[in-house]
């Protein structure tokens, strides 16, 4: 097992092994010594608070540590929590032009961290794609998966995309065909 956290302070804390008696830790720059001193202390604080935030289901803003995220029923639906004064605000993505402020500073963080989600994102090799971009909404264009990539050549486009790029705004698989439910 190497789960590895790494603290502000630039430690890393990795977990060596979980058992019923006990989690065994294992500190950076640790070495020998039988202390430890503030540094340690600061990372440890920080590696219990990031595993009591999984546990919670919440997300921290790395760059507002005082603000953490929820997830909402809603589809792409968050409730941003100021632990520091207990004022929470609801933001759906797509909907925030008009907040502004760390709260939703954080909202918009964590949009960008956790994007939504494509079909086209777990595209496998040998698959036939129309993939579609936005400098071309309209158009499709015919992309075979090759490499973990999407590869295409047509009279307009030619090259290729990771299947995760920005500028796919589109995509339905061809072949092999996917069953209709």
């Amino acid at each position: 097992m190497s789960d590895t956290f790494t603290a502000k302070t630039g430690r890393t804390v990795a977990i060596k092994s979980r058992s019923m008696t006990g989690t065994v830790l294992e500190i950076s720059g640790l070495g020998a010594r039988t202390t430890v001193d503030l540094g340690d202390v600061e990372t440890l604080r920080e590696f219990f608070q990031h595993e009591r935030d999984k546990e919670l289901g919440r997300w921290r803003d790395p760059e507002r540590p005082d603000i953490v995220v929820y997830l909402c029923d809603a589809e792409r639906c968050v409730r941003v929590l100021d632990e520091l004064t207990g004022v929470s605000q609801l933001y759906v993505e797509g909907q925030m032009s008009e907040y502004r402020g760390d709260m939703a500073d954080a909202a918009h963080t964590y949009f960008a961290a956790h994007p939504e989600s494509r079909s086209w994102h777990d595209a496998r090799d040998g698959q036939l794609w129309l993939i579609r971009f936005d400098d071309f909404p309209d158009t499709d264009v015919s992309a075979l998966v090759k490499g973990g990539r999407f590869v295409y050549n047509d009279r307009c486009h030619e090259g290729t995309a990771t299947l995760k790029d920005s500028s796919i705004v589109g995509g339905t698989q061809i072949w092999p065909e996917v069953p209709s439910e």
